[in-house]
């Protein structure tokens, strides 16, 4: 039988209408009432949704720094039209805040993504160990003797490692992970087309980074991240081109030495493929997987063989990551304590009250203040909102001290960092600035 137009047209139709038999069927065996509970509407529902505040307290942790970096995925991606080997330049403009950040935090390092781990290990270790109530006078000391500048930049990486780990889950956490390397990295988010790599790097992004996340059982725990195997030989098309891998691996720990509580850690692993050979498979069409090494950031070669079966299964290569004992970074981000997640800003904010450093502590409250401030005008707009005047009055008069606490505080931060700044500067921009705001608000939220 010859399938014309026409008959084409038929056999559709009668898959799609009443002409198909087993439609027939089933529309005749099919009652809607029968399965009818009285709520087919969204509408009958939602009558039966509980008031949130039954369900949900607020959060009145004090807060150390700025929130964390700002991570904009679509800011991070390469610029349009940008070829290989020419200069890479971001298609967007990022938060002033977090490039000054990143920009403090490369120099201050050196440029050395490692540099930056293995600081921001040693900050957070010794943030935890000053924070216990029983923290030694050692142990306080050697928080107080932090340059402010130091401490409160890079406990802004912290507590977005934090944030990353804790607050998001799932697969699109890795897209954050790519931007914050691709910062701290000063490179580019890659993004889908990109093969084995997340991030390119270096001034024409000639340096290939992949970002892999995972949660972790155990100190022996390893990383299940594979790659495509055809994704690496087209990612390393010469020999010595190498591809770095950076995972990062969620771990809750149980009690140790010199660490209160049970805390999670977020470990950092570090290792590559690189390309070392040309040889090819028996047919000769494709790269042999023996032409690759597994490297580890040292650059010696993983197992001491160079050319062993390292790519475990042709189609999809294991990422050979260190297990979390022989993690290269292990950065406490949070503890447990009577079942609650106490998250790196309050392990800071105690921290620092116990280490007795003036010039900390005025830059915490100064932190803490601003966010109270933002926090209760959303607070504050919405009571009055929803009607109830009272509490938006005492959320108002929780403002008004939140505002005082900056004052106190903006002038001994500042000049604390540095000293020949005059006092009168920061009370008269305080006011000036906050008046400012008021009135923004008042143009965008009018009552």
């Amino acid at each position: 039988m010859k399938l014309t137009d026409n008959k084409l047209k038929q056999l559709i139709m009668e898959v799609l209408t009443e002409a198909n038999p087993k439609y027939r069927n089933y529309k005749k065996n099919f009652d809607p009432k029968d399965h009818s509970d009285g709520k087919a509407k969204f509408s009958d529902v939602e009558g039966e949704m509980v008031n949130i505040d039954q369900v949900y307290n607020p959060d009145e942790s004090p807060v150390a720094t700025g929130g964390g970096l700002d991570l904009d995925y679509s800011a991070a991606q390469p610029e349009e039209g940008w070829t290989p080997a020419s200069n890479i330049t971001a298609k967007g403009a990022i938060d002033p805040g977090t490039l000054a950040i990143v920009s403090a935090e490369q120099r201050r390092h050196g440029g050395s993504l490692q540099a930056m781990l293995a600081y921001y290990q040693g900050l957070a270790e010794k943030l935890v160990a000053a924070s216990d109530t029983g923290a030694s006078e050692d142990a306080k000391q050697a928080v107080a003797d932090i340059a402010p500048q130091d401490l409160f930049t890079s406990l802004e990486v912290i507590t977005t490692l934090q944030k990353l780990s804790n607050k998001i889950q799932g697969a699109s956490t890795g897209t954050f992970y790519e931007v914050l390397i691709a910062l701290l990295a000063g490179g580019v988010v890659k993004g889908a087309d990109s093969k084995a790599a997340d991030v390119l790097a270096g001034n024409k992004g000639q340096v290939v980074l992949s970002v892999k996340n995972e949660a972790l059982k155990g100190d022996d725990a390893q990383f299940k991240s594979k790659q495509a195997f055809k994704n690496i030989y087209e990612s390393l098309p010469n020999i010595g081109d190498v591809i770095w891998y950076i995972g990062f691996g969620k771990k809750t720990d149980s009690n140790k030495k010199g660490f209160p509580g049970r805390y999670v850690t977020q470990s950092v692993h570090i290792t590559g493929i690189k390309r070392i050979d040309n040889v090819k498979n028996v047919s000769g069409s494709k790269i042999h997987q023996n032409s690759f090494a597994y490297i580890k950031a040292d650059g010696s070669y993983l197992e001491g063989d160079l050319k062993s079966s390292l790519l475990e299964v042709p189609s999809k290569a294991s990422i050979k990551f260190s297990s979390f004992a022989n993690a290269d970074f292990k950065i406490p981000i949070a503890q447990f304590a009577n079942s609650k997640l106490i998250n790196i800003e309050v392990i800071a904010s105690k921290a620092i009250d116990q280490a007795k450093n003036e010039t900390q502590i005025a830059i915490q409250k100064l932190y803490d203040s601003l966010d109270k401030l933002t926090k209760n005008t959303q607070v504050f707009l919405a009571q009055m909102k929803e009607g109830d005047t009272d509490s938006a009055t005492e959320t108002a008069s929780r403002s008004s001290t939140a505002y005082n606490n900056l004052k106190a505080n903006i002038s001994p931060a500042y000049s604390g960092v540095k000293s020949d700044l005059d006092s009168k500067y920061f009370t008269e921009s305080v006011d000036a600035l906050v008046k400012e705001v008021v009135s923004e608000i008042k143009q965008k939220r009018k009552l």
